[in-house]
């Protein structure tokens, strides 16, 4: 048979010295010729496409003398930086520029929780390079050596029983269509329902009367692939669609709002037990968290959580009331209470409507609802640690570094608060909790996750860290004292700190997070006659199994 004349490799290597050097040649030239061939590959790959992508992709494939071992973290390797002309492209810097990076290493820590202020020994800056032109600098012998930063331990939308969840919003095809990617971030990968309720302005759609109608626009079809695209399964429901003849076309915002909880009603299934009324700028943070701060309710009982503003103004002038933009939460009997009470609700009479003719707002509208409408309800707000409602005007960026110990909620981060949530999120996916966490380092430095890394030139001991730097207006003394304590002056920009703001963030194929921190060359921020200066931080979990290169098999 011809099994019996078979010798494997080993086999001819020991019977027959001839043909065994044959074979090493043959292994030899061939080994030769893949590594050649890898590297063309390779350099047809960056010279084709100069960007970070093809930077991370060369950076494991580096000799295993360059790098760094650092104990208890796996894959620990620094990685190499981004492209600068990409680099330099994305951010719009000047031709000039300072560039400096680092490889954060997180792993995660059981027990570990999450701390107003975490300390780190070691130094966060390193020797920039100075960028006189991005088409002469090399790179070749700059890497973004590794800093190794212990994490809590966290779950994952996937990870968790999303199920009893349910979420629902009233917005316009426009806003809906601007929310998605947003509502993706948070709502992707888990069991969680979400119901949108359509209302349409019928002055600017003048055509527009019926729910068939709307259904019929090629807005409507264009929203709905906007969202497959995202990877939502979102429920939309014309708002004329329901309400038993109460709802007409160019309701108040106050109507429209409490409609959300009779369209959850009217499509709620058996196993939702959690029903939340928000904003479609609402961002949740983490469900799991959400879930985990809900574990102390039974979802049996009725139960109305909130929270309200931050600002003592907004909270005088409209009572004890939960605001819509840090999320309500209901659990199934108030739902029901607000169905079966659900025309009263709506139709509540104005408050001294001799003085102002304006209908009651929809939160307050919410809170009738459920703790007066049937006339027999002892359900009442309870405050829920975690909901943000937000409300600080101008310069958000004090507050978002202040150490915020509970998060589930954030909102206004397209209007008056201005931040880019979208973008400093994407680090929960590498280190969960991490996210607006702060760090203090041992070069007078601290390193708040998705918003700034702030150097102290005076140090830090003078600085009262446990208030919050009012970088934000008021409208007048103590307006935020109730929520967020006494507050501290703001630092001049330049002299009594010199800030890297967080700008923008890429996920890559490979599963890291590499944000871009930045200081700029302009009178605003204190430090004219500087280059503009970046640090990029690339996250990378070394706790995942994946491999780095999964997004090149």
């Amino acid at each position: 048979m011809a099994t019996k004349n078979f010798r494997s490799v080993p086999q001819l290597l020991r019977k027959s010295s001839p043909l065994k050097w044959t074979v090493v040649g043959l292994m030899v030239i061939w080994t030769l010729f893949v590594i050649n061939k890898l590297d063309i590959v390779k350099e047809d790959l960056r010279t084709k496409f100069p960007s970070f992508y093809l930077q991370s992709f060369a950076s494991h494939h580096r000799p295993s003398s360059s790098r760094t071992q650092r104990p208890n973290y796996h894959s620990s390797a620094a990685i190499e930086p981004s492209n600068l002309t990409f680099v330099q492209r994305l951010l719009d810097l000047e031709e000039v520029f300072d560039y400096q990076c680092r490889t954060i290493q997180t792993k995660q820590s059981p027990g570990m929780s999450r701390s107003r202020m975490q300390a780190v020994d070691e130094r966060i800056f390193q020797e920039p390079l100075h960028v006189e032109s991005v088409e002469d600098e090399k790179t070749d012998s700059l890497s973004c050596q590794p800093l190794g930063l212990p994490v809590p331990q966290f779950k994952v939308n996937s990870d968790v029983d999303t199920s009893s969840l349910f979420f629902g919003a009233a917005t316009t095809l426009d806003r809906l269509n601007s929310s998605a990617p947003y509502w993706a971030r948070w709502l992707k990968g888990s069991e969680a329902s979400l119901v949108a309720v359509i209302h349409w302005d019928p002055q600017n759609e003048p055509g527009i009367t019926t729910p068939e109608q709307l259904r019929a626009t090629s807005k409507w079809a264009e929203v709905g692939q906007t969202l497959r695209d995202h990877g939502l399964n979102v429920t939309l429901k014309p708002y004329m669609e329901f309400g038993e003849g109460t709802h007409a076309v160019g309701d108040s915002q106050e109507r429209r709002h409490v409609s959300i909880a009779q369209a959850m009603f009217l499509v709620k299934e058996p196993r939702h037990e959690w029903f939340i009324v928000f904003d479609d700028d609402t961002f949740f943070v983490s469900l799991p968290h959400l879930l985990h701060a809900l574990e102390p309710f039974d979802p049996k009982k009725p139960h109305f959580l909130g929270q309200v503003s931050e600002s003592r103004f907004h909270f005088h002038n409209a009572a004890f009331m939960p605001f819509g933009g840090a999320g309500t939460i209901l659990t199934g009997p108030v739902l029901k209470q607000i169905n079966d009470h659900y025309k009263t609700c709506i139709d509540r009479p104005r408050d001294n409507a001799d003085v102002n003719p304006k209908p009651p707002g929809g939160d307050m509208l919410l809170k009738f609802c459920v703790e007066e409408a049937d006339g027999t309800s002892t359900t009442s707000l309870e405050l829920l640690p975690g909901l943000h409602q937000v409300d600080l005007h101008g310069d958000p960026w004090g507050w978002y570094e202040s150490g915020l110990m509970q998060l589930l909620t954030l909102h206004h981060y397209h209007t008056f608060a201005v931040f880019p949530m979208l973008e400093a999120s994407l680090v929960t996916d590498v280190c969960g909790d991490c996210f607006l966490q702060r760090y203090r380092f041992q070069d007078e430095t601290v390193f708040t996750n998705g918003v700034s890394i702030v150097k102290y030139p005076n140090g830090l001991e003078h600085i009262p860290f446990h208030k919050v730097e009012q970088t934000f207006t008021s409208s007048g003394p103590g307006e935020f004292t109730d929520s967020l304590g006494e507050l501290r002056p703001k630092l001049t920009e330049g002299v009594g700190k010199l800030s890297w703001r967080f700008e923008t963030a890429i996920k890559t194929d490979d599963g890291l997070v590499r944000q871009f921190y930045v200081s700029r060359d302009n009178e605003k921020n204190g430090v004219e006659g500087r280059p503009d200066s970046v640090y990029e931080l690339i996250f990378h979990d070394s706790d995942s199994s994946r491999s780095l290169l999964h997004g090149w098999r």
